[in-house]
């Protein structure tokens, strides 16, 4: 792992980041020469860390919460903790289908609903259902949702059915119970005020942290319960934790605390061949990491004067974001022949103020998936899952990983044969937004260099014909002479009589062993 990797903290559809330091030079400043008052310097407005809520938390054109944001908690918090005392700005971003005026309004929406989470405020998120705007509306499944997460005093989830936004009996149930736990009339409409007491126990939820469980069998998917032990601190922000609530009031929505430009500032552009697809779902899934939220850090005692700052308030046009544009900003946020991805091109973003920020910025230059590897021995608990291993010849193991999204096949490659195999491997929800899948493996003769070294890809392709061939699995195998076949894992659909064997263990050659690290 790198230094620069060592920065970043994700695993799931959040991604929290220290940014490398900033070498400020001294200055050499001539006097005036009297036509002026004084000189005037500015200093640049570096952000320290970074913290992006991806795609995953939200669904498409919509700023509800959830419940995957409370398995984001503890990136969030890490990065806070590290920074105590460094006011934050948040910035919500949208992807490039739908107008500038609709994408402005959506990404607004999506901001106040994270500024209201972190701070408290139930009564912003009762704004934003009360006030439904472009096909953004907070309806009964928001409220099934809810209650599905929230617990009453034994544990227990008010709302056990399904999520079909239908007010039948089950439904009127569970808010009666948990109007009477709140101590409301508990007649089973969720009005205005169960809604507002239920908004605050849904976001004390989603920001209680939890344990991050990995399960053995990813087809069975846990409810989204709390941790089984002592419950850690809720995290709640103060209003002057944000870059624009010196004087902030509650109900505010502060400029320079948080923002948005709609689709401004993509951080992945399609080929315009798909975005003019009919069938919109592959499309909709690849835009996925437009959709999402950023907070920048600054140093601590930052104080910028709201006039000086470029960013319209929630809720006013888009006029300051097409001030703040490159010249030929409308030009690099439109879809073209290929695609083209910030980290890689850093020109598709318009806005000249937010990009300064972003191309220093690990978070919007982080890989837009995330895959996660894990190994154990066959029969064992997959909570004790780890990165390395030793294993002995023959012996019959488990690869396993996590990957954020939606996952629609996966292959392993041998990059010294370039032989790919198609692998079926159990797939399920173990963690919301994650897709946690495993495949048996055996060590087995196979093609190694010279230093016994078989190194294997793992290709993902998700539901939206994305892919991603960067992650891969290194084996070395010690003992392995040069000349000779070495041996590493492979599927045991790879493994001559493996069918025979009943995904047993296969058969032990006299010496040698081997140790797995997975990068």
């Amino acid at each position: 792992m790198t230094d620069r990797d060592s920065l970043i903290d994700g695993g799931g559809s959040s991604v929290g980041a220290q940014h490398a330091p900033y070498v400020r030079r001294s200055l050499n400043v001539a006097p005036t020469d009297g036509s002026t008052k004084f000189n005037t310097i500015r200093i640049p407005l570096v952000p320290v860390a970074c913290w992006k809520l991806n795609d995953p938390v939200f669904a498409f054109d919509s700023s509800f919460v959830s419940p995957n944001f409370h398995a984001e908690l503890s990136t969030l918090g890490r990065i806070v903790a590290a920074n105590k005392g460094c006011p934050m700005a948040l910035f919500g971003h949208c992807d490039p289908a739908g107008s500038d005026s609709l994408n402005k309004t959506l990404g607004d929406r999506r901001a106040i609903a994270i500024y209201a989470l972190l701070t408290r405020q139930p009564d912003l998120w009762a704004s934003l259902h009360d006030h439904a705007a472009v096909g953004d509306e907070w309806d009964l499944h928001m409220v099934q949702t809810m209650l599905t997460c929230v617990q009453d005093s034994t544990d227990t989830s008010y709302y056990a059915g399904a999520v079909h936004g239908v007010r039948d009996a089950p439904t009127v149930d569970a808010v009666k119970r948990f109007q009477g736990d709140s101590g409301l009339a508990a007649d089973g409409d969720p009005g205005s005020q169960t809604l507002k007491v239920l908004f605050g126990a849904y976001m004390d939820w989603l920001c209680t942290p939890g344990p991050v469980a990995r399960a053995e069998d990813p087809s069975s998917s846990p409810s989204p319960a709390t941790d089984a032990g002592a419950t850690p601190p809720i995290l709640r922000l103060q209003l002057s934790d944000f870059l624009g609530g010196a004087a902030a009031q509650s109900g505010d929505l502060p400029q320079m605390s948080l923002q948005s430009c709609g689709k401004f500032n993509p951080v992945v552009l399609l080929p315009q061949s798909e975005m003019n697809e009919a069938d919109t779902t592959s499309r909709n899934a690849d835009d996925a990491p437009n959709r999402r939220v950023v907070a920048f850090f600054f140093p601590k005692g930052t104080k910028v004067e709201p006039a000086t700052w470029p960013c319209p308030k929630v809720k006013d046009a888009n006029d300051a974001c097409h001030a703040q544009a490159w010249p030929n900003g409308d030009q690099q946020r439109q879809n073209g022949p290929d695609l083209r991805l910030y980290r890689n091109t850093h020109d598709t973003m318009a806005c000249r103020f937010y990009d300064r920020f972003a191309r220093r910025s690990p978070c919007e230059k982080a890989q837009v998936a995330v895959i996660e590897f894990f190994v154990y021995r066959d029969g064992e608990d997959g909570l004790a899952a780890k990165e390395t291993i030793d294993s002995n010849w023959g012996e019959q193991l488990r690869l396993g990983w996590m990957v954020s999204g939606k996952v629609k096949k996966a292959s392993i490659q041998n990059t010294a044969t370039g032989g790919t195999s198609d692998v079926t491997f159990a797939m399920g929800t173990a963690l919301a937004g994650y897709t946690l899948g495993w495949v048996p493996l055996g060590v087995v003769p196979a093609a190694v260099d010279s230093n016994g070294l078989a190194e294997y890809h793992l290709l993902v392709q998700w539901a939206g014909g994305r892919e991603y061939d960067e992650c891969r699995v290194r084996v070395t195998m010690k003992g392995a002479a040069p000349d000779t076949p070495g041996y590493a894992l492979a599927p045991l659909s790879q493994v001559e009589g493996a069918a025979d064997m009943g995904l047993g263990v296969m058969r032990t050659p006299a010496t040698g062993s081997n140790e797995g690290v997975w990068a």
